[in-house]
């Protein structure tokens, strides 16, 4: 189970995409708040068949597993790295890009990357909690959907 979650949490992270969903009653993110290094902690997964939860994990300790920074600096500007702490052998990845805030979509450009999005579920001055793109999946001729929530703690 430790190494499904471990590769759902690397998979999902380094293909952040999720499409823009419209809300009217979703908040703005100011913009001011993201600045800072984030640090990845802990992971939430939830696995749905027919739109209904089978399997769901909280809090996964994410931090045991992977280190995952983000740094938002002013002007767009934002640093991405990566590390797998499970394999010695895994390349490292750091990457230089820049993001922008719509609503609460937080887009991005990384070089190697590229284009992706997430959506900002809560900004503070200590949490940033991002759910990623949903990912269908087949297990023995089923259909489901890996649906991961990331939350990462300013450094």
């Amino acid at each position: 189970m430790k190494r499904f979650f471990l590769l759902s949490f690397i998979t999902t992270f380094l293909f952040l995409t999720i499409g823009c969903s419209s809300d009217d009653n979703s908040p703005s993110i100011n913009g001011e708040s993201i600045l800072g290094k984030w640090k990845a902690m802990t992971l939430d997964t939830k696995v749905l068949k027919d739109n209904a939860v089978v399997e769901e994990q909280k809090d996964y300790p994410a931090h045991e597993h992977a280190i995952i920074t983000v740094n938002f600096k002013q002007n767009n500007v934002m640093e991405y790295y990566f590390k797998n702490l499970d394999d010695a052998n895994a390349d490292e990845i750091n990457q230089t890009g820049t993001y922008s805030i719509n609503g609460t979509t937080l887009s991005f450009n990384l070089n190697e990357l590229g284009e992706n999005s997430v959506q900002i579920l809560l900004l503070n001055n200590t949490t940033l909690k991002v759910q990623l793109k949903p990912e269908p999946f087949e297990k023995e001729g089923i259909q489901y959907t890996r649906i991961n929530t990331l939350t990462l703690t300013k450094m």
